[in-house]
């Protein structure tokens, strides 16, 4: 698994490492880390570290960051201390630790959040909810998603529940997270404008619909 990440095989598919929907997560994030006073965060799978770096100046804005990945980056943010390696094997504990958009491309994300509780006392998760009854319809979609983002694990948010709580998370508040995306073509215009439509019930859109991704802030 971490071949791909090291060896470019990741940056070549994903050009920028998502630097392009940091402003969205972090919108989607502060609610939850707003709540949160920590004094050293650390954020595996970081990527370009701007997702910590929006959450630091947002809502965190004397915290000590690092930002850790397998993959080196040319440029780290303002605040932000880059390690290049594994947190999980190397790193040490925290106030808080982040993983956006990290454990769904893990082998074993289950002993991840394990190794995470041992540090942490609180950990803010952001993860895509990749079943839902139009993905059944689109089975290509999951394809993708492990092809070209590197997914392992494709769940619904009843599904992350059930393996946080396994791991000794208890989850103190949780929200879905839908960007808005401009559609290429009429099925995709009428596809976002269901789920703009569904945004009133997201647990209902993301399980029919899908496209959504679930944040939650867990304590041990």
């Amino acid at each position: 698994m971490e071949g791909r990440y090291v060896d470019g095989q990741y940056a070549s598919a994903n050009p920028g490492w998502h630097a392009d929907d940091a402003a969205a997560k972090v919108k989607a994030l502060a609610p939850l880390a707003g709540r949160l006073q920590p004094g050293h965060v650390v954020d595996v799978g970081a990527g370009t570290g701007d997702v910590l770096a929006g959450l630091r100046s947002a809502c965190w804005p004397g915290a000590r960051c690092e930002a850790w990945d397998l993959g080196p980056f040319p440029k780290t943010p303002d605040g932000v201390a880059r390690h290049v390696g594994d947190w999980l094997g190397e790193g040490g504990s925290c106030d808080v630790v982040l993983f956006i958009d990290v454990l769904e491309h893990l082998d074993d994300p289950d002993g991840a959040l394990a190794v995470a509780r041992a540090r942490a006392p609180v950990a803010l998760i952001r993860v895509p909810l990749e079943v839902s009854a139009r993905d059944a319809l689109r089975p290509h979609h999951v394809s993708l998603a492990r092809e070209q983002w590197g997914h392992r694990v494709h769940l619904t948010a009843r599904g992350w529940r059930s393996m946080f709580g396994a791991a000794g998370w208890r989850i103190r508040a949780e929200t879905y997270d839908r960007p808005w995306r401009s559609p290429t073509n009429h099925w995709e215009s009428v596809t976002e404008a269901a789920r703009r439509a569904a945004g009133v019930w997201p647990a209902a859109g993301a399980l029919v619909l899908g496209g959504w991704s679930w944040c939650a802030l867990l304590e041990r």
